[in-house]
């Protein structure tokens, strides 16, 4: 199991009676500390996740997959934008831009890479337990991303900022040469 930063978290988390959620949370949140976790309830967090991984179940490799909620608890000031996408540079970077330009704040974003695997029909067989740079030949390395936005106590529609989201992640698309990971070279390396 991967080691998470906070202590509240872990004791939490180890009440879970089960294996594969408490293994999947702990991988998914494992750099987030106990500041960051304030006001979250683990059981809910791992409802959440588990709802995602459902939902994330099915994805052709260039598809990315966006979604908003807002959480159905009283006094929460928060909605939730979920993606799940191949793995490129400037993906924080560039969904946040898109955010702060919608006009919401960010509470917190989560952003872990993960190593899966997927059948030919693009199904979710495995989320492996390894770090990316350990995933063995056939797996991919995919983006899943949870982030916390200002909620919009007016309307609450988040149509508009997924719609845009999707639209960002595919400017980001193009621009990676490979479609998927940039390699980014150092100033002055030659090419071959």
């Amino acid at each position: 199991m991967s080691d998470i930063a906070g202590q509240l978290w872990r004791e939490a988390l180890a009440q879970l009676p089960d294996a594969g959620q408490r293994d999947f949370a702990s991988r998914f949140y494992r750099y987030l500390s106990d500041e960051e976790f304030a006001g979250h309830d683990v059981p809910q967090m791992v409802d959440e996740l588990a709802s995602m991984r459902r939902w994330a179940s099915q994805r052709q490799p260039g598809e990315a997959l966006v979604r908003g909620w807002t959480p159905d608890v009283s006094g929460i000031g928060y909605s939730v934008l979920e993606i799940v996408t191949d793995d490129m540079s400037f993906l924080v970077d560039s969904v946040t831009a898109n955010v702060v330009h919608a006009g919401r704040n960010v509470h917190l974003i989560v952003h872990p890479q993960l190593a899966v695997r997927r059948n030919d029909d693009g199904t979710l067989e495995e989320i492996l337990d390894i770090d990316v740079d350990q995933a063995p030949p056939g797996a991919l390395i995919e983006s899943w991303m949870r982030i916390e936005v200002e909620r919009d106590f007016v309307s609450d529609d988040l149509e508009p900022l997924i719609n845009s989201t999707r639209r960002v992640l595919n400017d980001v698309r193009r621009a990676s040469p490979t479609g998927t990971r940039c390699a980014i070279k150092p100033i002055g390396s030659r090419t071959s």
